[in-house]
């Protein structure tokens, strides 16, 4: 395992004993970001999910409006109804993309 990977895990053990327990893997496209937490979720058995794909295949025969709407709830509801202790996600730029209007939904 790398030392980016053992890096990771040893932040996630630290934030076990925390209320909010959000860890950020940050860095420059093409730094291995997505290879560390692929080796990530290998140690803790846990399989990551590709925010990108997995939503956009939900949304897929959604129109523009129901899409800004629906995106809170369907990544709630991916996010509650995965039974691991650890969430791993990866690829989550839909979430910025303008046309989804995060910024002026009302709840």
């Amino acid at each position: 395992m790398n030392s980016q990977a053992q890096d990771v895990l040893q932040t996630l053990n630290a934030t076990e004993c925390l209320y909010h327990r959000l860890v950020l893997l940050v860095g420059e496209t093409g730094s291995g970001k997505t290879t560390v937490l692929q080796e990530v979720c290998r140690q803790l058995c846990i399989t990551p999910i590709n925010l990108n794909l997995e939503l956009s295949k939900l949304m897929l025969e959604m129109t523009a409006k129901q899409r800004t709407i629906q995106l809170p709830k369907l990544l709630e509801d991916m996010v509650s109804n995965n039974d691991e202790k650890t969430i791993a996600i990866d690829n989550m730029e839909i979430l910025f993309d303008v046309n989804l209007q995060q910024d002026y939904v009302l709840y």
